[in-house]
């Protein structure tokens, strides 16, 4: 189910010439395909899972002045994306809803995680390509202030036995992420290693009119071919084994280090809206009728 949290423009005239004009813009949407937002919020708490692969939360504030055909702003980001199997959305489901996990089940577990909070200043500029359509083409030169990005995949074949241990007959995983600070209590081992800031671009572009004197468009893509370079960058992998038949049956082996800069790129995005404009005739009155399409 997808939410838009909260939409926000405001614009306004500037004091210093009629062509130049001041925006303040906020924009917030949630996604989740296996549950509602809500029980996403809620550790998972839903009567029902449905089937999905996809979650994410995105937000963006951007004040900006218009001038010309010129666009300057400064901004904040925030990206949190989850891509998942659906193996692994249904054992953590089930555990969280305190279920017991399927019997002589084989699991396929896969998470890809990528989280940013950034600022940064957009420069954009408005191409008029004809009278009624304008594109868009924007840069923004980013500064990185938290970051995770990583993936964790796996494995493993359940038994019929109650006890969720005694279940599980046999698990191999393996977990790969990077950091600005630790994520996953690393500081209980004695590692609490802290990235620099990052830095970065961000490309952009817009197409807004009219098409053929009767349908409106809205295109916009965010993020395309965008990146944040992060210098001294923490990193943690694992490699887990577990086997009921040997002894022992955990096998965890790690490590801990720095990347000596880590790349990240970021999630690409993109909104589309169209209206089409259709007069309809009844006897001598006209009436005009607009239907939209997201």
């Amino acid at each position: 189910m997808k939410i838009y949290f909260l939409s926000f423009a405001f614009v306004s005239s500037s004091i210093f010439a009629q062509a130049e004009q001041i925006e303040y813009r906020v924009n917030a949407d949630l996604y989740s395909q296996p549950i509602a937002i809500q029980s996403f919020l809620d550790d998972w708490q839903d009567p029902k899972l449905r089937s999905g692969n996809n979650a994410f939360a995105h937000g963006k504030m951007q004040l900006g002045l218009q001038q010309g055909n010129w666009n300057y702003a400064w901004v904040w980001r925030y990206d949190y994306v989850l891509n998942f199997s659906h193996d692994l959305a249904k054992l953590y489901y089930q555990i969280e809803n305190d279920q017991p996990i399927d019997a002589d089940q084989r699991y396929y577990l896969k998470l890809n995680a990528a989280h940013v909070d950034a600022v940064g200043t957009r420069f954009a500029y408005d191409w008029s390509l004809q009278d009624n359509l304008t594109l868009t083409t924007g840069l923004t030169a980013l500064i990185g202030r938290h970051y995770v990005d990583g993936n964790f995949q796996g494995a493993g074949q359940t038994t019929q036995m109650q006890e969720l241990l005694e279940r599980v007959d046999w698990l191999n995983a393996s977990l790969n992420y990077s950091y600005d600070k630790p994520a996953l209590k690393e500081e209980n081992m004695g590692w609490d290693a802290r990235a620099n800031r990052g830095y970065g671009y961000a490309l952009d572009v817009g197409l807004a009119g009219r098409l053929f004197d009767r349908v409106d468009i809205r295109l916009h893509a965010e993020d395309i071919f965008s990146y944040l370079y992060w210098k001294n960058a923490p990193y943690t992998q694992y490699e887990l084994k577990y086997d009921q038949d040997q002894r022992p049956r955990f096998d965890i082996q790690g490590k801990l280090g720095v990347h000596k800069r880590y790349n990240q790129r970021l999630p690409y995005k993109s909104h589309h809206q169209s209206i089409t404009r259709q007069p309809l005739h009844y006897g001598k009155q006209g009436f005009l009728r607009y239907r939209m399409n997201t």
